[in-house]
């Protein structure tokens, strides 16, 4: 079968590796890109660098906004709502373990077996890049 030689612990670092971006493309999606600068014509001579540093702040801008809202999606479709509870307070929330450990009523073992589960189903549902390491 396909999912036999899945290879867990590289697929678990690539979906722990965008999880953990999350915060950061939050920020850049949340920038507030309405104070574009005009080109100054102060008259003197300038190099160009020939790039468009407004439009690519717009698009970095739209592209954190995708990825974000793709994070959340998938988030979403992992099966089992203590599984998502433990990836939203993990990285969407930045909780401590201690803190999601007490909110969901479980040990330190049983929240590291979710993790592995939830992190499986994270990774087959992101559709941005292929998270699944196979053998």
């Amino acid at each position: 079968m396909l999912l036999d030689k899945l290879d867990e612990t590289a697929t678990k670092r690539k979906a722990i590796k965008v999880l953990k971006s999350y915060q950061r493309y939050k920020r850049i999606a949340n920038r507030n890109i309405l104070f574009l600068q005009s080109p100054a014509m102060t008259g003197m001579p300038r190099s160009s660098s020939g790039e468009n540093t407004e439009e690519i702040k717009i698009v970095n801008k739209v592209t954190a906004e995708t990825i974000v809202k793709t994070i959340e999606n998938c988030i979403e479709l992992v099966v089992g709502s203590e599984y998502r509870i433990l990836l939203e307070n993990k990285y969407i929330h930045g909780d401590s373990d201690y803190e999601i450990q007490s909110t969901l009523g479980i040990s330190k073992s049983t929240q590291d077996r979710m993790l592995k589960v939830a992190l499986l189903n994270f990774a087959e549902a992101y559709p941005l890049e292929e998270l699944l390491a196979f053998c």
